[in-house]
């Protein structure tokens, strides 16, 4: 079943299996009883596995035939243990080589100079702790974790194998990105010769291993056949001076450096190209100027002629990042939109239009909107116009002029949308609006590339049950935005209203829905914190009249002849900017003025202000589990937001379940104040769920922030089975590896067995086996729903 948040992708457990402990790959003997929990409210369901008896599982499990290195990292992150039930599973994986290791120097020359922090935001904790494959070495010598005493050891390992540094490139994997702000790495044990050129695309099958010793402990990938693709970095130790390459590399933080094969390429763009993020995967294009190859790390200096973003982000810097948005909204206009909505009697294109309308109002002065239209061809309704007292109305005029004809072309509009972006300074976002499938050319995958190389970010909805969910979601996870859907077509002005904020970086303190009749009025509140510059009032109805009026926390209502309060009323909208606002809890009012029917009126708080709110969804492995991961995202412009209490609150008509989100390395948590605040869903119904996530405190006292997303579940289980380690409290700010009791017995399981092939050998990679977490013989704990904290974690 598909959740509303990540795909499931095709890594599939059986249920049944995932309820034992697996046996492990390399003779790793399972341990574990089940005892069922049926479901209970608080989300905080199921099992609890007790190490004292064994039990082995009833076969192999099935994962499928694709995978993804954000899929494995994902796993073992939530549990870094050699018993986890994928390993010793097979599978298929692509992506990208940027590491070749073929000896002990190399690998002591890698691990001695790779730092995450040089290529992330902040000091690269999160990663240092979960992924970094050389996290627990220390200077350049290697430590072999008493698995190989002497040099002879470690070379004989190379005289057999290789160890390859792959990217994945799938929309996972671009997920992976969003949170970690690191492309997701997985290094492949190989045998030596088996790859003759690897720079460029592999695509292998294999087994999932982990090394499951002390100190190197972590999850791999053993290849049993490869097919190369293309050829992707021309770059060579021969390369000189002079001579065109093509280099892919995962860009630094804060310089213009791409690193691969050991290699740092500086690359001179001239300001031409959008910025890579840190952290991500790029191809650069040109004509080395100078190339050292006998220093360490090896240096060229590239003047660049094209780029190309292959997993990743861009960056907007200082002023144009508070200045400016370029959006373009994209809407369909096939025959389809023409459908009535049998609830409201109003087609679908009608609700199109009036929704583009309203966010061209939602969007501030000095911001850029464009509109295009598609169908089988797509057509320019208007280009990027920047916002201002007169714009807004040509703007409308040119919307409400769409009229709906033919098939459906969705790669046409985006197509047409990245030309109007191409060449714009500041942030790119596209909205995108479908109800109905691919059926014409040019197809979306054809534009993606384009729309990844500029860093174009694209926010898709879906409208009505016909819609395409899974392309609008993966163009939606490939590029960063998010996706969203309705069946009932009335329902998405609110998310043009919601989305209105993410294409202006601006914080969403409050969202709330009311039920209005004519006279009647409605309430609610949004605190104004110390960070907050800017505070916007914005109202979406579908007709007729709906009024709101701010109040300030003195309880005075706010006019808009005040000083720095701009008022602007649209059809079935209305929007309050107040400049510089006092901080405090602040009120508004709507009120039902001209109402032949009770109407649905959503008032949204937002503000601009460094602290920002990303709530992430996964449903990597609902269908085994019955849990969805719920991951917060705060950060505080390029840094992370830490120290806020988070809680999720999920709503099903009458039904309420509540979770704690953490950020301190206990429960799901795995890295302490990493700005990540996480926590487990188990939905006991099927339906539409709203998740709101409600923050207070951290680094701003006063700080109080909502964001919400809905969940369409199609199928649930009554039992749960919650998949992570089971962490204790620790200070984390070192971002090491979660802590954990073990008994002999589970000790004795996680001991490698020396017959078990290439497994126990990883570690003579100088920890090149992808490490997620330290140690060895950790317990596969899974919680239960009667645990003493009363049920509200999840």
């Amino acid at each position: 079943m598909a959740g509303d948040g990540q795909r499931t992708g095709e890594w599939r457990v059986d249920r049944r299996d995932f309820l034992v402990t697996a046996t492990a790959a390399g003779g790793l003997a399972a341990t574990g009883t089940v005892a069922a929990q049926e479901a209970g409210d608080g989300g905080s369901n199921g099992v609890n596995v007790d190490p004292d008896s064994a039990v082995t599982g009833s076969g192999s499990l099935d994962l499928g035939t694709e995978a993804s290195a954000a899929a494995l990292a994902e796993y073992f992150i939530e549990y870094p243990s050699p018993d986890h039930p994928v390993v010793g599973q097979t599978a298929r994986l692509g992506g990208t080589v940027v590491n070749r290791i073929e000896s002990q120097a190399e690998a002591a020359a890698f691990a001695e100079s790779f730092d995450y922090g040089e290529f992330r935001p902040g000091d690269g904790a999160t990663l240092r702790s979960l992924l970094e494959p050389v996290a627990l070495l220390e200077g350049g010598e290697p430590d072999y974790a008493g698995l190989a005493s002497d040099a002879d050891s470690a070379s004989s390992f190379f005289e057999s194998y290789d160890l390859l540094r792959v990217v994945g490139l799938t929309d996972r994997d671009q997920l992976f990105y969003s949170r970690y702000d690191y492309v997701p790495t997985l290094w492949l044990v190989v045998e030596s010769g088996a790859i003759e050129s690897p720079r460029g695309r592999i695509d292998v099958s294999g087994r999932v291993r982990h090394a499951g010793g002390d100190g190197t402990a972590g999850a791999y990938f053993e290849v049993e056949g490869v097919t190369e693709g293309e050829t992707q970095s021309t770059l060579r130790p021969s390369t000189e001076a002079g001579q065109p390459v093509t280099v892919v590399g995962i860009k630094h933080d804060d310089e213009r450096v791409l690193t691969t094969e050991g290699v740092e390429v500086s690359y001179d763009a001239d300001g031409e190209f959008p910025r890579a993020e840190g952290g991500s995967l790029v191809v650069q294009t040109g004509t080395t100027e100078s190339v050292d190859f006998e220093s360490q790390p090896a240096a060229v200096e590239l003047n660049t002629t094209s780029q190309e973003i292959l997993l990743g982000d861009t960056r907007v810097d200082g002023e144009a990042d508070r200045a400016a948005s370029n959006t373009v909204a994209v809407l369909d206009r096939s025959g389809s939109m023409d459908a009535t909505d049998t609830r409201t009697g109003v087609t679908r294109l009608r609700v199109a239009k009036q929704s583009a309308r309203a966010l061209v109002n939602f969007v501030e002065s000095g911001n850029r909107v464009g509109v295009t239209s598609f169908a089988s061809d797509s057509r320019v309704v208007s280009p990027l116009t920047r916002l201002g007292s007169g714009s807004r109305n040509g703007l409308n005029d040119a919307i409400g002029r769409i009229r709906a004809e033919g098939s459906t072309s969705v790669g046409a509009g985006l197509l047409r949308a990245v030309t109007l972006l191409d060449g714009t300074e500041g942030r790119r976002s596209i909205i995108l609006l479908s109800d109905g499938v691919q059926n014409t050319p040019p197809t979306p995958e054809e534009v993606l590339p384009r729309l990844k190389s500029l860093g174009v970010t694209v926010y898709t909805i879906g409208m009505g049950s016909g819609a395409d969910r899974s392309l609008l979601r993966r163009i939606a996870e490939e590029t960063g935005g998010e996706m969203q859907y309705r069946p009932e077509p009335g329902d998405v002005r609110e998310l043009f209203q919601s989305f209105s904020t993410s294409i202006q970086q601006r914080a969403t303190l409050t969202r709330r829905a009311h039920r209005l009749a004519e006279g009647e009025t409605a309430s609610g509140t949004a605190v104004v914190d110390g960070s907050v510059e800017s505070a916007q009032f914005s109202l979406i109805y579908p007709g007729s009249e709906i009024t709101v009026v701010p109040e300030r926390p003195d309880g005075t209502a706010v006019s808009q002849s005040d000083a720095g309060v701009t008022r602007r009323v649209g059809a079935a909208n209305e929007v309050w900017t107040i400049e510089d606002p006092t901080t405090g809890e602040w009120g508004y009012t709507v009120t039902g003025e001209q109402l032949p029917q009770p109407e649905v009126a959503n008032v949204q708080v937002s503000a601009e202000s460094p602290v920002r709110a990303r709530l992430l969804i996964s449903d990597l492995h609902y269908d085994q589990t019955g849990m969805y991961r719920v991951e917060l995202k705060l950060t505080d412009g390029e840094g992370r937001y830490t120290g806020a209490d988070a809680t999720l609150t999920a709503t099903n008509g009458d039904r309420t379940e509540r979770v704690t989100l953490r950020d301190d390395r206990t429960g799901p948590d795995p890295v302490a104040d990493d700005g990540i605040y996480t926590g487990y869903f188990h939905p006991p119904t099927t339906g539409t769920w709203t998740l709101r996530a409600a923050i207070e405190g951290g680094t701003v006292d006063d700080l109080q922030r909502e964001i919400s997303r809905t969940l369409q579940v199609e199928a649930t289980t009554e039992t749960a089975i919650r998949p992570y380690l089971n962490r204790e409290a620790a200070s984390a700010s070192d971002g090491s590896a979660a802590t954990a009791t073990t008994t002999a017995a589970e000790t004795e399981a996680a001991t490698p067995d020396p017959d078990g092939g290439v497994g126990e050998m990883v570690p003579l990679a100088g920890g090149a086996a992808l490490v997620l977490a330290a140690g060895a013989g950790v317990a596969w704990r899974l919680g239960r729903g009667d645990d003493e904290s009363g049920g509200d974690e999840a």
